[in-house]
């Protein structure tokens, strides 16, 4: 199972996890309600979400801020090409870091070779990146236009790992007491989307949890 089908798989258990998808539909509509952060970068945010009966623990990646503070000109005209094709610019952003979980996990882009697609825990927790992606599009009463956010896979299994950021990298993580690297964090510049050619569209109508329609 590839890792856009196996997010598609972890988006049909959380469908049916009645409990889990209130809690998050109550703090994507009602804003913050989840309230342990498990970590934050310059632009993103992760909050635990809970975990599914077979234990796979769920996080949410959101992003702070509306507008993202770069001038990369690259970066602009993909953004404004992205808005033009789907009426949010923010979807680009996100679409692509999923698929470089996508790459990561299936060509091995970044680290000279394979890696399955299973769950963190269950893969020893190292040198791992999210099993799974999921778009989420909400709409919060005060807002005109739909928000975007990701499920993702909480890399500290609930807190059962303790992560602390790598001395040369602050997107690689290691596990306390090892040197495993934990790829905390994928390039979400749009200007890399290039090398994802025949990748699916993780932000697509189908795959994605819309919570306006629920």
């Amino acid at each position: 199972m590839d890792h856009f089908k196996r997010s598609q798989e972890v988006r049909g258990r959380i469908l049916q996890d009645k409990p889990l998808l209130k809690k998050l539909a109550d703090h994507f509509l009602e804003q913050g309600k989840l309230e342990q952060v498990i970590g934050a970068g310059s632009n993103n945010i992760h909050y635990r979400a809970g975990m599914l009966p077979d234990g796979l623990w769920i996080a949410t990646r959101e992003q702070f801020q509306e507008q993202i503070p770069y001038g990369d000109p690259a970066r602009s005209d993909l953004l404004r090409a992205r808005f033009r094709e789907t009426g949010n610019w923010k979807t680009l952003e996100l679409e692509t870091f999923c698929r470089e979980a996508y790459c990561w996990t299936e060509f091995g882009l970044f680290n000279g070779g394979n890696r399955s697609v299973s769950d963190f825990v269950r893969n020893g927790g190292t040198g791992y990146v999210t099993s799974f992606a999921i778009g989420v599009r909400y709409k919060p009463p005060w807002k005109r236009t739909p928000l975007y956010a990701l499920l993702v896979e909480d890399l500290t299994a609930g807190g059962v790992f303790s992560l602390k950021t790598h001395p040369d990298a602050d997107w690689i993580g290691q596990i306390e007491g090892t040197n495993a690297p934990v790829q905390l964090d994928l390039d979400d510049f749009p200007r890399w989307r290039k090398m994802h050619p025949g990748v699916p569209d993780y932000m697509s109508e189908q795959a994605i949890i819309d919570f306006g329609s629920l």
